[in-house]
């Protein structure tokens, strides 16, 4: 991350880029030959290898030889989906090759041929299954068996495949890559550890060795961890010396709580005095971080802040990361404003021009409003005049510079990030050390304890039973899916839960929702859920930060060996918001012993910083993903909690060169090419 490239190089440029390909890499964010050398793999196929079927591990992806012994068999199903399925053999076992919905790929097999397949394999003692494989001839076998990056593509920009982006950055590589420089000067590279760019880039890209992605990506992520670091350091360093522009001194704890349905716990009360203490003295300005377990009672603090601003005379702004979350807290606080007649506004990429020139109008004049939004509230068309305080509902999507950037719209604005991602304290030490921290350790009074279990396939018509009865109650359900189509053969799709449940919960509504649908789609059916003209809503992952309704209390999740402990644990947080007893039921028919280690964790318990903890332990070191989020902090490379060690390194960089004048230039440059990045980025996503 910290290095340059030639920059005077457009994309059409490198060999294979034409305008249609140059079109779509500019869609998926990558403007230029930096862009493109910083768009690490998310993950790698090992296809250096030919495993015996006989030790191969069942559900894992390997390569195995098999002879053809049948002509393929291609079934078709209704809309345009097909399998095709070879009968084949490998070693001593026959088993079958299954390919779904390309059935052109029948043509390559051919009876009595062998040929190297890549790809999911299930095997029981008897026989064996190859799912989706990638084919490749015996006589193509030395070129074949190689690491292969698999890099981050949208499913809506059909000109880059995989095939096509490893092209691109390796004839990128090849033309252009002696043109990289290392920002690390020498001296610090030695000291710190830091592999040189050249060879981390070329181990990241086109690594020979395991090892070397692993070593590569580490200094990716040292790069990350240190600059956010910097940052920090910087960002305190400027704010011991700032004065509170905005003392807001006027108490309306007491109005505020009268107006709430439920009684503030004690945690959520501490956390409000924290907060009127931190904005009402003259010599600072708040920076504190808000966090507490999924369903704790954060947004009630958050409002108490952004109500304070308000009466106060200020402006005050919340960032949501998706708009049906940001609708949703605009609905809320909306009727608690209107005892103080103020002006709440709602800002996303879908408010009409009109509203949005009317919304402008307001936040640059002195009236105090509320403004609620996602990442349109930083546009650059958008000005405050007064912006007292700043919220970011932190949980999944922001990170540092992002904050930044609709903290720059104002004065030095209070500051108050929400987070329910929980983090060990020897690192919290570290990467919170610029902020004042309120814990909210308890949830709101009446609420009960959702009661969780986990259970195999053979329980779904059990299931359905259970939900009439939900539904007969006047209750909501939520069915979670991994994926919207169907991809494997295990995997229970978002369309084929939603047919089934369509047909065996007849007298009942049920929709379905996932992100790939357009905004005025989702909002309208969340709000048909919220309004309760609809019982169940079958979805993706979106319910985990997006869906919040009182009478949601039952979560089904579908295939749920496929998702982290961590995330079960925030969906299962979507039911239980009542005084109503509340269930969720893990469906999963995998049988071994990590899966059903990580059932037994999260059916016994309901701790989210034990959870986490126990998901970290269960997945290892060796795992590699692309974005990471922890807490307040979006990292694209860096996952603090399997890197600790890199975290400590790069604070002891950071004090090294903060404390010798001769590295301020590196500091400044530093500093300057992570925000131009940043800014890019932000700029990117707001304009989706």
């Amino acid at each position: 991350m910290l290095f340059e490239t030639n920059t005077v190089v457009g994309l059409d440029q490198i060999k294979g880029v034409a305008q249609k390909r140059k079109n779509a890499l500019q869609q998926a964010g990558i403007f230029c030959l930096y862009d493109l050398f910083c768009c690490l793999p998310k993950s790698y196929e090992d296809r250096s290898r030919i495993e015996a079927i006989e030790s191969v591990v069942s559900d894992t992806k390997t390569g195995i030889i098999v002879k053809v012994m049948a002509a393929p068999a291609i079934h078709y199903i209704k809309r345009k989906k097909s399998t095709v399925k070879i009968k084949v053999s490998s070693g001593d076992m026959t088993g079958s090759v299954v390919i779904f919905n390309a059935p052109y790929q029948a043509k390559k097999f051919e009876i009595g041929k062998q040929y190297h397949v890549f790809g999911r394999i299930q095997r029981t003692l008897t026989d064996f299954v190859v799912y989706n494989p990638i084919v490749g001839e015996l006589a193509d076998l030395s070129k074949n068996l190689q690491i292969y990056p698999v890099y981050k593509t949208r499913d809506d920009i059909t000109a880059i495949s995989q095939s096509v982006m490893r092209g691109i950055v390796q004839n990128a590589w090849e033309q252009y890559g002696n043109n990289t420089a290392d920002m690390w000067p020498e001296e610090l590279r030695k000291r710190f550890f830091v592999q040189d760019i050249v060879t981390a880039l070329c181990n990241v890209h086109l690594p020979q060795e395991m090892i070397q992605a692993e070593q590569g990506k580490e200094r990716f992520a040292f790069d990350e961890i240190f600059a956010t670091l910097l940052l920090l350091y910087e960002e305190k360093s400027q704010r011991i010396r700032r004065k509170n522009h905005y003392i807001i001194k006027n108490d309306i704890y007491d109005e505020f709580v009268g107006q709430l349905p439920f009684k503030p716990t004690t945690a959520q009360r501490r956390a409000m005095k924290e907060i009127a203490q931190d904005i009402k003295k003259q010599d600072k300005v708040m920076n504190r971080l808000l966090q507490g377990d999924v369903g704790s009672g954060k947004t009630t603090v958050a409002f108490y802040a952004l109500l304070m601003a308000a009466v106060g005379g200020f402006q005050s702004a919340m960032m949501a990361p998706t708009e049906l979350l940001a609708k949703q807290h605009y609905k809320k606080i909306k009727p608690l404003a209107a005892k103080w007649n103020l002006d709440v506004v709602l800002l996303t990429s879908s408010t009409e021009k009109k509203e949005r020139e009317a919304i402008k109008t307001m936040l640059a004049s002195t009236k105090p409003v509320i403004a609620i939004g996602t990442h349109a509230l930083f546009s650059k068309d958008i000005a405050y005049r007064q912006l007292a305080l700043v919220v970011t509902d932190e949980q999944h999507k922001f990170g540092v510079l992002q904050r930044a950037a609709l903290a720059r719209k104002g004065f030095s604005p209070h500051v108050l990030l929400m987070s329910a991602t929980p983090i060990p304290r020897t690192l919290a030490l570290v990467m919170y050390a610029s902020l004042d921290i309120s814990v909210i350790d308890s949830v709101p009074p009446g609420r009960k304890q959702v009661r969780s279990f986990a259970v195999d396939s053979s329980h779904r018509e059990r299931i359905y039973r259970f939900i009439q009865s939900k539904a007969a109650a006047g209750e909501q359900c939520y069915i979670v899916c991994a994926s919207i189509e169907k991809e494997e053969n295990d995997i229970f799709s978002l369309e084929e839960q939603y047919e089934e449940a369509r047909k065996v919960l007849t007298n009942i509504s049920v929709a379905m929702i996932h992100g790939q649908m357009d905004a005025q789609q989702k909002n309208r059916i969340a709000q048909d859920f919220f309004d309760k003209k609809i019982s169940v809503l079958v979805a993706t992952t979106i319910v985990e930060i997006g869906l919040d309704a009182a009478d949601a209390t039952l979560m089904v999740i579908n295939n749920a060996e496929r998702f982290g402990l961590s995330q079960l644990h925030q969906m299962r947080g979507r039911v239980g918001r009542s005084n109503k007893d509340a269930e969720c039921i893990f469906i999963t028919d995998s049988t071994g012993d990590i899966a059903t280690r990580r059932m037994e964790i999260i059916t016994q318990s309901t701790d989210g910083f034990e959870i986490a903890q126990k998901d970290l332990e269960l997945r290892g070191p060796g795992e590699m993903a692309g974005q990471r989020q922890h807490g307040i902090f979006r990292f694209r490379y860096a996952d603090i909690l399997r890197m600790p060690h890199l975290v400590f390194r790069a604070q002891e960089a950071v004090e090294y060169v903060c404390s010798r004048p001769e590295y301020r230039p590196f500091i400044a440059k530093t500093l300057q090419l992570l925000r131009r990045v940043q800014n890019n980025f932000l700029e990117y996503e707001t304009d989706r």
